[in-house]
Protein backbone atom coordinates (compact mmCIF):
# COMPACT_ATOMS: atom_id res chain seq x y z
CA UNK A 1 0.00 0.00 0.00
CA UNK A 2 2.77 2.19 1.26
CA UNK A 3 4.89 1.76 -2.43
CA UNK A 4 1.79 1.80 -4.06
CA UNK A 5 1.07 5.64 -2.76
CA UNK A 6 3.90 6.96 -2.70
CA UNK A 7 4.07 5.90 -6.95
CA UNK A 8 0.47 7.67 -7.15
CA UNK A 9 1.58 10.74 -5.15
CA UNK A 10 5.09 11.08 -7.01
CA UNK A 11 3.04 10.97 -10.16
CA UNK A 12 4.19 7.78 -11.73
CA UNK A 13 1.18 6.29 -11.42
CA UNK A 14 -0.92 9.16 -12.35
CA UNK A 15 -4.69 10.08 -11.59
CA UNK A 16 -6.61 8.96 -13.88
CA UNK A 17 -4.07 5.79 -15.27
CA UNK A 18 -4.14 2.47 -15.22
CA UNK A 19 -1.69 0.39 -13.06
CA UNK A 20 0.38 -2.23 -14.31
CA UNK A 21 -0.95 -5.91 -14.06
CA UNK A 22 -0.74 -7.39 -10.27
CA UNK A 23 1.83 -9.72 -11.98
CA UNK A 24 4.04 -6.75 -13.32
CA UNK A 25 3.21 -4.78 -9.16
CA UNK A 26 4.47 -8.06 -7.44
CA UNK A 27 7.45 -7.94 -9.56
CA UNK A 28 8.06 -4.50 -9.46
CA UNK A 29 8.22 -4.41 -5.83
CA UNK A 30 9.37 -7.30 -4.80
CA UNK A 31 6.28 -9.32 -3.23
CA UNK A 32 3.91 -12.13 -3.79
CA UNK A 33 0.67 -11.40 -5.95
CA UNK A 34 -1.34 -12.35 -2.46
CA UNK A 35 -0.10 -9.18 -0.97
CA UNK A 36 -0.57 -6.74 -4.55
CA UNK A 37 -4.34 -7.85 -4.53
CA UNK A 38 -4.84 -7.29 -0.44
CA UNK A 39 -3.14 -4.16 -1.02
CA UNK A 40 -5.26 -3.29 -4.36
CA UNK A 41 -8.24 -3.92 -2.27
CA UNK A 42 -7.63 -1.78 0.53
CA UNK A 43 -6.82 1.22 -1.72
CA UNK A 44 -10.30 0.51 -3.59
CA UNK A 45 -12.02 0.43 -0.41
CA UNK A 46 -10.21 4.15 0.71
CA UNK A 47 -11.20 4.92 -3.14
CA UNK A 48 -7.34 5.70 -3.99
CA UNK A 49 -7.76 3.13 -6.78
CA UNK A 50 -10.85 1.62 -8.69
CA UNK A 51 -11.56 -1.60 -10.37
CA UNK A 52 -12.85 -1.92 -13.77
CA UNK A 53 -13.70 -5.83 -14.38
CA UNK A 54 -12.36 -7.10 -17.41
CA UNK A 55 -10.14 -4.28 -17.67
CA UNK A 56 -7.87 -3.62 -14.61
CA UNK A 57 -7.37 -1.27 -11.95
CA UNK A 58 -7.27 2.38 -12.28
CA UNK A 59 -6.37 5.74 -9.76
CA UNK A 60 -9.06 7.50 -9.61
CA UNK A 61 -9.99 10.93 -10.94
CA UNK A 62 -8.16 13.40 -8.51
CA UNK A 63 -8.46 16.44 -11.05
CA UNK A 64 -9.93 18.68 -8.02
CA UNK A 65 -6.81 18.63 -6.11
CA UNK A 66 -4.68 18.02 -9.09
CA UNK A 67 -1.57 19.61 -7.46
CA UNK A 68 -1.83 17.93 -4.14
CA UNK A 69 -3.06 14.65 -4.98
CA UNK A 70 -4.56 11.82 -3.10
CA UNK A 71 -3.01 12.50 -0.17
CA UNK A 72 -5.41 15.82 0.55
CA UNK A 73 -8.24 13.34 0.87
CA UNK A 74 -6.50 11.21 3.12
CA UNK A 75 -5.56 14.26 5.48
CA UNK A 76 -8.79 16.03 5.36
CA UNK A 77 -10.53 12.01 6.53
CA UNK A 78 -7.87 11.70 9.14
CA UNK A 79 -8.89 15.34 10.50
CA UNK A 80 -12.38 13.94 10.34
CA UNK A 81 -11.94 11.01 12.21
CA UNK A 82 -9.82 12.84 15.14
CA UNK A 83 -12.20 15.89 15.53
CA UNK A 84 -14.82 13.18 16.23
CA UNK A 85 -12.62 11.15 18.66
CA UNK A 86 -11.50 14.41 20.52
CA UNK A 87 -15.23 15.72 20.78
CA UNK A 88 -16.30 12.28 21.89
CA UNK A 89 -13.12 11.15 23.99
CA UNK A 90 -12.96 14.17 26.15
CA UNK A 91 -15.44 12.83 28.66
CA UNK A 92 -14.23 9.27 28.40
CA UNK A 93 -10.80 9.51 29.09
CA UNK A 94 -9.73 7.98 32.03
CA UNK A 95 -6.76 8.47 34.28
CA UNK A 96 -5.01 5.72 32.45
CA UNK A 97 -5.94 7.24 29.29
CA UNK A 98 -4.38 10.58 30.47
CA UNK A 99 -1.18 9.16 31.95
CA UNK A 100 -0.60 6.77 28.75
CA UNK A 101 -1.00 9.93 26.22
CA UNK A 102 1.43 12.22 27.89
CA UNK A 103 3.81 8.72 27.97
CA UNK A 104 4.06 8.92 24.46
CA UNK A 105 4.47 12.68 24.19
CA UNK A 106 7.02 12.13 26.82
CA UNK A 107 8.74 9.84 24.39
CA UNK A 108 8.02 11.62 21.30
CA UNK A 109 10.14 14.95 22.65
CA UNK A 110 12.94 12.35 23.99
CA UNK A 111 13.30 11.03 20.72
CA UNK A 112 12.81 14.89 18.85
CA UNK A 113 16.25 14.00 16.81
CA UNK A 114 14.91 10.56 15.65
CA UNK A 115 12.92 11.30 12.82
CA UNK A 116 12.32 7.41 13.05
CA UNK A 117 11.46 6.99 16.42
CA UNK A 118 9.46 10.30 16.72
CA UNK A 119 7.41 9.55 14.23
CA UNK A 120 6.62 5.95 15.91
CA UNK A 121 5.90 7.96 19.16
CA UNK A 122 3.37 10.58 17.28
CA UNK A 123 1.55 7.83 15.72
CA UNK A 124 0.99 6.33 19.07
CA UNK A 125 -0.12 9.47 20.75
CA UNK A 126 -2.69 9.89 17.67
CA UNK A 127 -4.21 6.15 18.23
CA UNK A 128 -4.51 6.62 21.67
CA UNK A 129 -7.10 9.34 20.63
CA UNK A 130 -8.59 7.43 18.81
CA UNK A 131 -8.51 4.74 21.70
CA UNK A 132 -10.35 6.45 24.00
CA UNK A 133 -13.52 6.65 22.19
CA UNK A 134 -13.86 2.48 22.79
CA UNK A 135 -15.09 1.97 19.40
CA UNK A 136 -12.87 -0.19 17.11
CA UNK A 137 -14.19 0.28 13.71
CA UNK A 138 -12.68 4.51 13.94
CA UNK A 139 -9.46 2.78 15.09
CA UNK A 140 -9.47 -0.04 12.22
CA UNK A 141 -9.76 2.80 9.79
CA UNK A 142 -7.27 4.98 11.30
CA UNK A 143 -4.73 2.36 11.18
CA UNK A 144 -5.12 1.84 7.44
CA UNK A 145 -4.96 5.85 6.83
CA UNK A 146 -1.59 5.40 9.17
CA UNK A 147 -0.17 2.97 7.11
CA UNK A 148 -0.96 5.57 3.94
CA UNK A 149 0.39 8.69 5.97
CA UNK A 150 3.34 7.31 6.88
CA UNK A 151 5.20 9.09 3.71
CA UNK A 152 3.96 12.13 4.38
CA UNK A 153 5.22 12.14 8.18
CA UNK A 154 9.01 11.41 6.76
CA UNK A 155 8.62 14.22 4.43
CA UNK A 156 7.31 16.61 7.20
CA UNK A 157 10.02 15.79 9.23
CA UNK A 158 12.41 17.17 6.57
CA UNK A 159 10.84 21.10 6.27
CA UNK A 160 12.91 23.32 8.40
CA UNK A 161 10.63 24.04 11.82
CA UNK A 162 7.72 21.23 11.31
CA UNK A 163 9.13 18.78 13.64
CA UNK A 164 9.03 21.74 16.52
CA UNK A 165 5.20 22.73 15.36
CA UNK A 166 4.08 19.51 15.96
CA UNK A 167 5.86 18.84 19.10
CA UNK A 168 4.09 22.14 20.57
CA UNK A 169 1.16 21.15 19.09
CA UNK A 170 0.72 17.48 20.34
CA UNK A 171 1.90 19.30 24.19
CA UNK A 172 -1.26 21.78 23.42
CA UNK A 173 -3.71 18.78 22.75
CA UNK A 174 -2.41 17.07 25.96
CA UNK A 175 -3.06 19.81 28.16
CA UNK A 176 -6.20 20.74 26.67
CA UNK A 177 -6.69 16.84 27.82
CA UNK A 178 -5.95 16.91 30.97
CA UNK A 179 -8.23 20.20 31.60
CA UNK A 180 -10.83 18.05 30.02
CA UNK A 181 -12.12 20.96 28.04
CA UNK A 182 -13.61 20.49 25.01
CA UNK A 183 -13.17 23.40 23.00
CA UNK A 184 -9.38 23.45 23.62
CA UNK A 185 -9.32 20.20 22.48
CA UNK A 186 -11.15 20.79 19.58
CA UNK A 187 -9.08 23.90 18.21
CA UNK A 188 -5.75 22.14 19.38
CA UNK A 189 -6.66 19.47 17.07
CA UNK A 190 -7.65 21.75 14.30
CA UNK A 191 -4.65 23.93 14.47
CA UNK A 192 -2.74 20.06 14.39
CA UNK A 193 -4.30 19.07 11.49
CA UNK A 194 -3.66 23.26 9.67
CA UNK A 195 -0.03 22.46 10.46
CA UNK A 196 0.32 18.89 8.50
CA UNK A 197 -2.04 20.53 5.13
CA UNK A 198 0.57 23.17 5.25
CA UNK A 199 3.41 21.11 5.62
CA UNK A 200 1.94 18.80 2.45
CA UNK A 201 1.37 21.98 0.65
CA UNK A 202 5.20 22.86 0.71
CA UNK A 203 6.02 19.29 0.06
CA UNK A 204 3.99 19.27 -2.86
CA UNK A 205 5.34 23.09 -4.34
CA UNK A 206 8.90 22.06 -3.03
CA UNK A 207 8.53 18.70 -5.68
CA UNK A 208 7.09 20.94 -8.16
CA UNK A 209 10.29 23.46 -8.30
CA UNK A 210 12.89 20.47 -8.44
CA UNK A 211 13.73 20.91 -4.55
CA UNK A 212 12.72 18.00 -2.61
CA UNK A 213 11.62 14.33 -3.16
Amino acid sequence: MQQIMNYINAGRFPSGSKLPSSDELAQMFGVGRSSVREALKELQTLGIVTLKHGDGTYVCNFSSQKELGPMSYICEVRRMIEVYCADTGVEKASEEDLRELGEWLHFMEKHFDDDKLFIYYDRKFHFKITEITRNPVIMSILKSLEVLFDQLQHLLTQLDGQKARAMREHKEIYEAYKTRDKQKVLEAINRHHDGIMEGWVKVCRNRKIGTAG
